[in-house]
C-alpha cells in the first residue's frame, strides 16, 4: 500500500470531516484518473484534491498520470477566482506538505526544489503533520 493511502489519505479524511467540511474518498477503479478526494467547504465550494508522496531527498516530485492531469485540468479551467483542482504533495525529506493548484503546473510531471515550488502562484505549504495539514486545508479550501 502506498504512503498516500496509508498516511496522507487518512489524515486528509479525518481533518476535513470536521468544522462543516466534508471529504469524500473517490474510488477510481471504475474510472481511472479520478482525484483521490473531493472536499466541500462549509460555504459550498468544491475542491478536487490528488494526493502524492515524494520520496526524493533533493527535490519535490509533482508527478501526475496523464489521465489525472487531464481530469484535473478539465475540472479547473481557470474561470473561477480561486482554484478548485489541487495536488497535495507530502515531501517528508523536507518535513513539508505542499498544496499546489493544478493551474500553477505546466505539465503532468514536474520536479522542483522546495524554494521553487513555494514561488509558484497559489502554492501553500505547512509542516508535514496531520494537524498542520488540517489547518492548511481549512484555510485554503474555504
Amino acid at each position: 500500500m502506498s504512503y498516500e493511502r496509508r498516511r496522507l489519505q487518512p489524515w486528509t479524511t479525518k481533518q476535513m470531516n470536521s468544522e462543516g467540511f466534508l471529504c469524500w474518498k473517490l474510488e477510481d477503479k471504475n474510472r481511472p484518473g479520478l482525484p483521490d478526494c473531493l472536499i466541500r467547504s462549509p460555504h459550498g465550494k468544491v475542491s478536487w484534491v490528488e494526493l502524492k508522496w515524494s520520496n526524493l531527498k533533493t527535490s519535490v516530485a509533482v508527478h501526475l498520470a496523464p489521465t489525472q492531469w487531464r481530469h484535473l485540468k478539465d475540472w479547473d479551467p481557470g474561470l473561477s477566482s480561486s482554484p478548485c483542482a489541487w495536488v497535495l504533495v507530502a515531501a517528508p525529506a523536507f518535513d513539508r506538505l505542499f498544496l499546489v493548484p493544478v493551474l500553477a503546473l505546466q505539465k503532468a510531471r514536474e520536479t522542483f526544489n522546495p524554494e521553487q515550488l513555494v514561488k509558484l502562484p497559489g502554492v501553500e505549504s505547512c509542516a508535514c503533520t496531520e494537524r498542520d495539514l488540517g489547518a492548511l486545508l481549512r484555510r485554503v479550501l474555504v
